[in-house]
């Protein structure tokens, strides 16, 4: 995900649901890994190659936060 003044620990919320920021990669499961303050970048690990339309929101620590966007992915 690209934009800017994102912070570390700025939030990534998927359908509404907080997805937790972790240096490891769990398997089956969401993960977003912050990059620098322009790029975080999330991974997903579905249990269906099928297509699936889901809400992205960026919360900042400071209470600002994105507009919601939609993206389609498995």
């Amino acid at each position: 995900i690209y934009g800017k003044n994102f912070f570390y620990n700025s939030k990534l919320l998927v359908d509404g649901r907080s997805i937790l920021s972790v240096s490891g990669i769990p398997a089956q499961t969401e993960v977003v890994r912050y990059v620098d303050c322009n790029t975080l970048v999330y991974l997903r690990f579905p249990y269906s190659r099928e297509l699936k339309q889901v809400s992205l929101r960026i919360v900042n620590p400071n209470g600002k936060q994105t507009h919601p966007f939609n993206v389609t992915i498995p």
